[in-house]
């Protein structure tokens, strides 16, 4: 369960890339609900990807917070809920593998948009490519990201030593355990 952090005014106004703990010292953390006006909100159309059921709603609030929109963050509980076993938060993993083109495109905006130096972009292009290693070749996860081949490249390379590493100290482990 996780829980909010309150913080001390009544209200904090923020933009959305804010809910990113890289970004802000306070982040707008936990489960809160959004509200938009429809007119801003109409303007940030979700991008539709051939063969591809799901966008995140990150991609659209991101923009929002890009170009500038702020929202107002109250400490009030204003909704209860509960986690359902099929729900978007339970197959949020599945739902970004599934759907690679507009993970990718969530990935690199947020990237973009929140000014992550190279190491934490190397990071997070990282934890993309060993996502959707199995399902997609080099050339497509570089599409993606819209990153140079050589870097996914170098991704394949680094994950191979790492199961390799990963392989090796499982078997030290077991034998030391049978011992």
């Amino acid at each position: 369960s996780r829980t909010n952090t309150i913080f001390k005014e009544r209200w904090r106004d923020a933009n959305l890339l804010e809910r990113y703990p890289e970004v802000s010292k306070l982040p707008i953390d936990g489960e809160r609900a959004y509200v938009f006006f429809t007119e801003i909100h109409k303007k940030y159309k979700y991008p539709v990807f051939v063969n591809e059921k799901f966008m995140t709603e990150a991609v659209t609030w991101n923009r929002m917070a890009n170009d500038g929109y702020k929202i107002r963050v109250y400490n009030d509980i204003i909704y209860i809920y509960e986690f359902q076993p099929t729900g978007l938060t339970m197959s949020g993993s599945k739902l970004f593998i599934e759907n690679p083109k507009g993970y990718g495109l969530w990935l690199r905006e947020k990237s973009n948009f929140s000014n992550y130096s190279l190491k934490q972009r190397l990071r997070l292009y990282y934890s993309y490519f060993s996502a959707v290693r199995p399902k997609l070749s080099v050339k497509k996860i570089a599409e993606n990201l819209e990153t140079p081949t050589f870097t996914i490249l170098f991704f394949s390379v680094l994950y191979a030593i790492k199961q390799k590493i990963n392989k090796t100290r499982d078997l030290k482990r077991s034998k030391k355990f049978n011992s």
